[in-house]
């Protein structure tokens, strides 16, 4: 019998064919474990590694030339690959910082002192290493674009081209693709430039107007550029002028999409010819303030976002999917909100996608009316992404299917079939592929970039990224039946964890701001504004507080840890009070301008009496008479003061939120308690600095289940916008486990006689709470000294997400997205709710006392509610003779 035969008696060409199907953890320890195969695959390593190159990309294609892989990559370590085998290495590298493996870099300020533009959106050309930016120049506020190379990021600026004050361009919509083009916002033209390079490359036909002419001159002197082309210069080609107004534009070349303002038709453009190439009508959103809110287009379609997400064959001109308001809130319904993973190794902050709820159970989402504000095809077209405003990552996939070829037909009348069939095969084979997937963010999102391997998010929670798995998620798919009585099916969302990006992201303070996410292969780049993050800091900090005639404020970030105190003179005279004003308060009094009252000289005037200065910076305050109680930034010490001898006189230590962004949102306090929003409720006695009362984050979530929307009624008699709390449903309810705080408290208030408290949540939920008195003596009779009172609980969902509260006992007043609503309270019957909490646990849930909900126009209601908070709106509820 024959000596075995190893794989050291094969033939190189054997050895090669095996290690093809290897994978690159494989190659690396064959080189460390045989001198054999190192041996083989180090004189082979440019095809190996060629091959493991190709295996490695995501998008599955034949990578031609090493310059070709390297398309989309703009760091410092993509400009030192010199091989196949380095970019293997950089490929692996860049997808464990994508996936929060390893650190990544990141920097606030990409551009430092180089950067004289106060950025509004950002393009990035790839190919030639460019960054385009434009907004408001600091030095006479005028608009310009700006060229800034991104292989030299510290060199200055290429190009800068300064634009006229009504020459707007509009953020979120660069375009960027062989030809730069902006917008007049407000006019129906485009302005259309291209690199010089490539002109002087290509020759395509030029008709520049005078305007742009001369502007390309000046920018030729500002930039000192005596020889053309050069590196970044913009060279003007024309002006497409629309039809109508446009409002969402997009271009992939060579086709620059514009949507009308009106929303109902869609103009495709040659950007090479500037000439209007079809005409697409499309269905307008009921809602005119949604009509167009974002278009992507690609060889085959156009993509629209609206109220909802449509797709429009450039085939047929004809919608060939349309995601109907209905039916996105009903696949809503099956989506379990994601659960922070704080077991994880990850650099970022790690969520997990529990995937869908049981498909019998409808859960009613949190929002009475989403939207998708954004909506971006993948670059092999056979899927696309959109984001809804309330957090929803809908992802399309089937896009590309197998329909008649009757292009090649030149009368496809001829065989029998004519263009309405065309339309409708079309339709057919698209719905007949189409599977939808599902995935909820946290908070609200408003910007969007999708390359076909990872989703980036931006919104209030700050930058989400989804990294996709191009295998997909191995599991059972929903049928769905759509309003037109077309299957559909909903598949499992294709990854189980998303991430929050640091410094953008996280439970710490995070910057704000954005205004434009762009991404590339290896980088993400966000246009934000430091104003923003600081306007942040403000409005945690920036808070007022009077009573009984003491006026109490922060002291802003310069003195985060302090509250002045200031007095009506009037009372200050009357009845004086021992005062130690600051030097900083005495000249701020000192420099005010006081207007006299002609009867009362003093009458409006306040004096400064000193400041409270605590041990920790202050984040939540609340002044009533005569104590002030203030909770401390760490969410952990609750300090009370009294007001008119400026000393502490109690503090109490509270259990702090596991959740650092929530630890103190607000504070209310009367005799008897201190009341605390976090993420939740909760209530401490000031005779025994315990906690008496707290709302279980779990009972929380779980009562947010049997809530439902308003539903509108007739308003005919009403000087409001009515409508009806639903009630309760209480059956068939799914039981939540891995709860996140995706629905925070936002606010809390105690009626005066002390014994009822109403709480608002961000996702729209009141909760009124009774029987603080009562519950309290009957609990404290018990003879524990850890007693926990007793309440009756009810609770409304009245709108999708609210942030002020006012309460006077006897009515309720919110404002939140839909604008500003009135509950006018009323004794109802009060027999309870046994609901299950789960664990076998059973609270009591009572009815909402109330059954009305009011809009208060202008501020609320179905048409245009006033939105932006900075002036100050009077509503009496008595006639002035």
């Amino acid at each position: 019998m024959g000596a075995e035969t190893t794989y050291n008696d094969l033939p190189t060409e054997c050895l090669l064919r095996i290690l093809n199907f290897l994978t690159l953890p494989d190659i690396a320890a064959l080189l460390r474990t045989s001198k054999l195969w190192n041996s083989i695959i180090n004189a082979n390593e440019q095809t190996l590694y060629h091959q493991l190159a190709e295996d490695l990309d995501a998008a599955s294609i034949k990578l031609g030339s090493l310059l070709d892989a390297l398309d989309g990559w703009l760091s410092q370590e993509a400009n030192k690959v010199r091989g196949w085998k380095d970019y293997c290495r950089l490929r692996v590298i860049t997808e464990r910082r994508w996936e929060g493996k390893e650190r990544p870099y990141s920097t606030t300020d990409a551009f430092k002192s180089v950067q004289q533009t106060r950025v509004g959106w950002i393009k990035i050309d790839t190919e030639k290493g460019l960054l385009v930016m434009a907004g408001d120049e600091e030095a006479d506020e005028d608009n310009c674009v700006v060229v800034h190379c991104l292989r030299d990021p510290m060199h200055g600026a290429l190009f800068h081209l300064k634009q006229a004050r009504n020459n707007i361009l509009a953020p979120g919509h660069g375009l960027l693709n062989h030809v730069f083009g902006n917008v007049r916002v407000g006019s129906d033209s485009f302005e259309v430039w291209r690199w010089a390079e490539d002109q002087a490359i290509s020759q395509m036909a030029r008709q520049p107007t005078d305007e742009q002419s001369q502007k390309y001159e000046c920018a030729l002197l500002s930039a000192g550029i005596h020889e053309s082309p050069c590196r970044g210069e913009l060279l003007p080609m024309g002006v497409l002028k629309q039809p109508d107004e446009p409002r969402a534009y997009r271009l992939v070349y060579p086709t620059l999409c514009a949507g009308s303002h009106a929303g109902d038709q869609l103009w495709l453009w040659d950007v090479r010819t500037r000439h209007l190439t079809q005409t697409i009508h499309i269905e307008p959103s009921p809602y005119q303030q949604f009509s167009m809110m974002y278009v992507d287009v690609n060889e085959s379609h156009v993509f629209v976002a609206t109220h909802t997400v449509s797709i429009y064959s450039r085939a047929t001109s004809e919608c060939v999917f349309q995601l109907k308001e209905a039916e996105m809130r009903r696949l809503a319904c099956y989506v379990t909100p994601p659960v922070p993973n704080y077991d994880s190794n990850s650099i970022f902050q790690e969520y997990i996608l529990p995937g869908y709820h049981d498909p019998n159970i409808n859960v009613t989402p949190p929002y009475l009316l989403d939207i998708v504000v954004a909506v971006r095809a993948s670059p092999t077209g056979d899927n696309c992404v959109a984001i809804t405003h309330w957090g929803y990552i809908v992802l399309i996939n089937g896009l590309k299917h197998e329909a008649l070829e009757l292009a090649d037909s030149s009368s496809p009348t001829s065989i029998g079939v004519d263009m309405v069939s065309v339309r409708k095969i079309e339709r057919l084979s698209v719905l007949a592929n189409i599977k939808i997937s599902l995935a909820r963010a946290e908070g609200t999102l408003l910007y969007l970039a999708y390359d076909g391997r990872r989703i980036l998010a931006f919104g209030s929670h700050g930058l989400v990224l989804v990294n996709l798995n191009r295998r997909g998620c191995q599991a059972n798919s929903f049928e769905i039946l759509f309003s037109d009585r077309t299957p559909a099916k909903l598949t499992p969302f294709p990854v189980q964890t998303m991430y929050l990006v640091p410094p953008f992201a996280g439970e710490a303070d995070i910057y704000r701001g954005c205004t434009c996410l762009q991404m590339t292969a290896d980088s993400c780049w966000i246009a934000w504004s430091p104003e923003g993050h600081e306007s942040l800091v403000i409005s945690i900090y920036a808070h007022v507080e009077m009573s009984d005639g003491f006026v109490v404020f922060t002291c802003g970030a310069e003195a985060p840890d302090s509250l002045e105190v200031w007095r009506w003179a009037e009372d200050q005279d009357a009845r004086p009070l021992d005062s130690s004003p600051t030097e900083k308060q005495q000249q701020l009094y000192e420099n005010a301008t006081i207007n006299q009252d002609r009867d009362s000289p003093r009458r409006g005037v306040l004096v400064p009496m000193g400041v409270l200065k605590h041990s920790d910076q202050t984040r939540a305050s609340r002044l009533v008479y005569p104590t002030v109680c203030v909770g401390n930034q760490r969410g952990d010490c609750l300090s009370l003061w009294d007001i008119r001898t400026r000393k502490l006189t109690q503090t109490i230590e509270i259990e702090p939120s596991p959740y650092m962004r929530f630890r103190m949102n607000y504070v209310d306090v009367n005799e008897t308690h201190v009341f605390v929003a976090t993420h939740t409720v909760s209530v401490y006695s000031r005779a025994t600095k315990q906690r008496v009362f707290f709302l279980e984050e779990s009972y929380l979530a779980q009562v947010t289940t049997y809530l439902s929307a308003p539903i509108q009624i007739s308003s005919k008699d009403s000087a409001f916008r009515k409508r009806e709390l639903p009630g309760y449903t209480i059956a068939d309810r799914p039981m939540i486990s891995g709860h996140r705080p995706w629905d925070v408290i936002m606010a809390i208030h105690v009626a005066p006689d002390g014994n009822d408290f109403v709480a608002i949540t961000s996702q729209g939920h009141v909760f009124h709470m009774s029987g603080l008195k009562s519950g309290a003596a009957q609990a404290r009779g018990g003879g524990s000294h850890h007693f926990q009172a007793h309440l009756k609980i009810s609770a409304a969902q009245v709108q999708s997400c609210l942030e002020n509260l006012a309460y006077d006992g006897q009515r309720i007043l919110a404002y939140g997205d839909m604008g500003l609503c009135l509950l006018n309270l009323e004794d109802r019957p009060q027999d309870c709710f046994h609901v299950p909490l789960g664990d076998g646990v059973v609270g009591d849930l009572y009815p909402f006392p109330t059954k009305t909900l009011n809009f208060v126009y202008p501020f609320g209601g179905l048409g245009h509610p006033i939105k932006d908070v900075g002036m100050i709106y009077l509503v009496q509820t008595v006639s002035l003779s």
